[in-house]
C-alpha cells in the first residue's frame, strides 16, 4: 500500500493586491482550510506555503467551502489565471 501526499486543484486567482500580499482565490472545485499547504503555479508563479489567513469581506475564517471567493495572505507575487492546489494525504482504499 502506498500512502503519500498528491495535489488537488481548488480554484484559481482572480485578484492580487500588491501592496498588502492578498491573493483573492475562487474556490471552484474544492474546499480550504486554516493550515492547509497551497501550491500556487502560473506561467510566471510558483510558490509552496501554508495557509496563515483566510478572510471574507475583511472576517477571519479557518475554513472556505467551493464556490467562495476569499482573500488570503501570500509569502510572494501572485497572478490572475493562476491555478490554486491545496496538498492533500492519498490513502489507497479511502475516499
Amino acid at each position: 500500500m502506498t500512502v503519500g501526499i498528491g495535489e488537488a486543484f481548488v480554484g484559481r486567482i482572480i485578484h492580487y493586491y500588491p501592496r498588502i500580499n492578498v491573493g483573492i482565490i475562487e474556490l471552484t472545485d474544492g474546499e480550504i482550510n486554516l493550515g492547509d499547504v497551497i501550491h500556487v503555479q502560473g506561467k510566471q508563479t510558483h510558490l509552496v506555503q501554508p495557509v496563515d489567513s483566510i478572510q471574507i469581506d475583511h472576517q477571519n475564517i479557518s475554513h472556505a467551502d467551493k464556490g467562495m471567493r476569499v482573500g488570503i495572505k501570500v509569502n510572494d507575487r501572485v497572478r490572475n489565471h493562476d491555478q490554486v492546489g491545496v496538498a492533500r494525504w492519498i490513502v489507497p482504499g479511502l475516499s
